[in-house]
């Protein structure tokens, strides 16, 4: 499975996900919404089989504490 964290590590702006579930293949996002349903069903449809990793980018002035 390709790692998707070059991904996080290099993008600096999410701001057209923020608040939004995204479906990220390679370096490439393959599908977003605010439904977590309807982004895999996307993903599903947009990466012929392969495998893709989830995230939820927070909102614009949302904290995320780790």
């Amino acid at each position: 499975m390709e790692s998707a964290l070059p991904f996080f590590l290099k993008k600096k702006d999410f701001s057209d996900y923020y608040g939004k579930w995204i479906a990220v293949s390679g370096s490439t996002v393959i599908s977003s919404s605010s439904s977590i349903q309807k982004t895999i069903r996307e993903a599903q449809a947009n990466c012929n089989s392969k495998e893709y990793t989830l995230a939820k980018i927070p909102a614009k002035n949302q904290i995320l504490i780790l």
